[in-house]
């Protein structure tokens, strides 16, 4: 089993959908969270400047928010590897 990613989501979030959807493709270990469910949390990503959905965490590159379709390629190129 690879390392686990998690995405960081909210409703009807289209970047949010584009990420799964990458992650599905490439077989990428990953859990979804809802953002509005974990408020300190979100306060936390806000106060690191992670100001957009997704935010994804992963051990595969650092922390990031948005559909940085360069780190998400990274994750994926790295579970296939895993």
């Amino acid at each position: 089993m690879s390392p686990f990613t998690i995405l960081w989501s909210k409703p009807n979030c289209v970047q949010c959908t584009a990420v799964k959807r990458s992650f599905d493709k490439g077989g990428v270990d990953y859990e979804v969270r809802n953002l509005p469910d974990f408020p300190a949390r979100l306060e936390e990503f806000k106060a690191a400047g992670l100001m957009q959905a997704p935010i994804v965490e992963s051990p595969y590159v650092e922390t990031f928010s948005g559909n940085n379709i360069g780190l998400v390629k990274e994750i994926v190129a790295a579970a296939k590897g895993a």
